[in-house]
């Protein structure tokens, strides 16, 4: 696709993925500010001029990419790494149904081609020329620490969300 230097791109993603936890800490606090004193229609207007700043910003501060050398997509990472996450989802959404538990075989053969495919995904990425994820990005430590924060937040806030109404 593009590429950038190694290290601008960890700490583009370690910003990206930390606004996710900062907006859901500083969202309701806002909200409930612009509830309070005004109207539940202006909340909606707050993202009209931070839009207009974030555009200006961006296009003065983002560098422009070049685009990558080889031009051709991996397409055996691409398809490890999607039937890696769509075996493990399959298998964790089957527990859902009530009537499959840890030891099921459909939980189980998913399960197993799921870690089956991200180590054949994780072997392909080291030995590819031109991989789909680059192993710097994933050997960093940023990268790493930021998507446990992220799934541990992302488990705490959606588990609440669909716990509370029932």
């Amino acid at each position: 696709m593009f590429t950038t230097r190694c290290c601008a791109s960890l700490g583009a993603l370690g910003l990206f993925a930390s606004i996710l936890p900062v907006g859901g800490a500083t969202g309701p606090i806002i909200g409930g500010f612009v509830v309070t004193y005004w109207s539940w229609r202006e909340v909606f207007l707050v993202n009209v001029p931070l839009g207009i700043v974030l555009i200006i910003l961006g296009a003065k501060f983002i560098p422009r990419s070049t685009p990558a050398t080889s031009g051709r997509p991996d397409v055996p990472g691409i398809l490890l790494l999607a039937a890696a996450i769509l075996s493990a989802m399959y298998g964790v959404t089957s527990l859902g149904d009530g009537h499959t538990g840890l030891l099921h075989p459909q939980f189980l053969v998913a399960e197993g081609v799921a870690l089956a495919a991200g180590a054949l995904f994780l072997r392909h990425t080291a030995r590819a020329r031109a991989p789909f994820i680059p192993m710097t990005l994933l050997r960093g430590k940023g990268f790493g620490m930021m998507n446990v924060v992220n799934v541990l937040y992302g488990a705490a806030t959606l588990g609440l969300g669909a716990l509370i109404p029932l």
